[in-house]
Parts: structure tokens; sequence; C-alpha cells
């Protein structure tokens, strides 16, 4: 009957549409893994990770075109599917650009001459801690918008420890500075070249204490203020 056919010919079209779909879902996932793979500046295990990922969203995606019993809502779960896979492509590559800045600002760090090894160690782990929390938000995000907030905002944290090691550096520089020319003072015997370099080491260690909670904003303040202690400090 004419019924019958209907019925046989809409169920043919639906196991095609389930078909292209699956496949669709497939290429998909593998174009996916191969950027995921490609990226440079993820660990071995956040690709494994990120690709575990990618093998649980298809394979959702799959079950759920599967279960489909009209050929709207296999297209449904397909694009569903696709949006999926590619916000793990999104958080990868968010994950990446994190990794890249993390890196550059430890090295930033590692070639500032006048860090101790101790202020090196401490802004390099400060630079971790705000690179592991961008990616950890990076992570539970459910959006490419929340996904390019986190980035962004990991990345902005980034520069900022990067330009608070700079403020620390340039500190150390100016109070080297400062108490090479107090040595260099003819008139001053030891006991007046050490009380004006205590005043200086204070200035600066009072410094340096404001930097770890500045904002970028008040960094040059802090410098601006340092400058005029040390001036006060050695008249």
């Amino acid at each position: 009957t004419a019924l019958k056919i209907t019925q046989k010919l809409d169920s043919l079209a639906l196991g095609i549409a389930k078909d292209n779909s699956i496949a669709a879902i497939d290429e998909a996932a593998a174009t996916q893994k191969a950027a995921i793979d490609a990226c440079e500046h993820l660990s071995d295990d956040e690709k494994t990770a990120l690709n575990n990922a990618i093998d649980n969203a298809a394979a959702a995606a799959k079950n759920s075109i599967t279960n489909a019993d009209t050929v709207e809502k296999v297209n449904t779960e397909k694009q569903s599917g696709l949006d999926n896979l590619s916000l793990v492509h999104t958080k990868a590559d968010a994950t990446d650009a994190i990794n890249k800045k993390l890196s550059d600002t430890q090295t930033a760090i590692d070639q500032m001459t006048n860090l101790t090894e101790d202020e090196k160690t401490s802004y390099k782990q400060a630079a971790d801690a705000s690179a592991a929390t961008a990616k950890e938000a990076v992570s539970n995000a459910t959006s490419s918008v929340e996904i390019a907030s986190a980035k962004d905002a990991g990345i902005a944290n980034l520069e900022l420890n990067k330009s608070r090691a700079e403020t620390v550096d340039e500190i150390n520089r100016k109070l080297s500075e400062t108490i090479a020319a107090i040595d260099a003072l003819e008139h001053l015997n030891s006991e007046g070249k050490a009380a004006q370099k205590a005043a200086a080491q204070g200035a600066a260690d009072i410094a340096k204490a404001a930097v770890p909670n500045a904002g970028s904003d008040d960094l040059a303040g802090i410098l601006e203020s340092l400058e005029a202690a040390l001036k006060e400090a050695t008249d």
C-alpha cells in the first residue's frame, strides 16, 4: 500500500541521515584530534585529556543520533555533536595559548638580571598559579564566550606577573645604584654610609612588599614613590 511505501521510504531516509551524520561526527572528531595533536604548547597529558574529551563527545553524539527517530532529530543531534567537538578544540587552543604565554613569561623572568634566585622562583611560581587557574576555568567553560574570557583573563594575569617581576627587578637596580652612589660619597664616614644604605634598603623593602598585590596601574606609582624615598634616604 501507499502507506507502507511511505513508511519504508521514511525509514530509508532516516537510516541514510543517521549514516551520514555519524560519518560527519567521525570526520570532525578526526580533524579536531589532529588539530589538538598539532598544538605546540600542550603537554602530552593535556593532549591525551583533550583527545579523550573528543572521543567522549563523539560517542555521545553518535549515540544520540542512533536513538533519534526522525530526520529532523538526527540533524539536531548531529549539529549539537559538531558544536561540542568544536568546543573541545576551542578549549585546546585556549590552553595552548595560556601555556605559550606562561613559557614566555617565565623566560622573561629568568632573564631579569637584578632579581635574586628566590625572587625569580617566587614570580615564576605566581605565573604557574595564574596559568593553572586560567586553564581550570577554560576546562570548566561551557561556551566559546566563556573560554575566550578565561583565556584572556589568564593571559592578562600572566602579563601582570611579568610586570610585577619587572618592577622588582627595577627596584633592585635602583637600590644597587643608590648604594653604589652612597659608597662613592667622600664626605661620609662609614657610620653615615651605613645609615643611608639602611634607609635605602628599607625604602626598597617597602616598595617590594607592595608589588605582589599591586595592579598594573599601580606599579609605576610604586617606582615613583621609591625614587622619592631613595632621594630622601640619601639627602
